[in-house]
């Protein structure tokens, strides 16, 4: 018995860009989702949310 899928959610608008912590062996999934659950650092004033893109996570790896 697994967990039922959550319905796809509505993109939201880039307005600020939000530092989250990157953990040992980086658990994010291709599919755009965390694996896990992430913690909130602190917002990035210094960065223009156009700046900061998904394709970032997957060249952190």
């Amino acid at each position: 018995m697994g967990l039922p899928l959550q319905p796809p959610f509505p993109p939201m608008d880039a307005l600020s860009v939000a530092a989250i912590p990157r953990p040992p062996g980086w658990l994010y999934e291709p599919k755009g989702r965390f694996r896990h659950g992430t913690r909130f650092l602190r917002w990035r004033a210094d960065k223009a949310p156009r700046r900061c893109t998904m394709d970032q996570m997957d060249a952190a790896r």
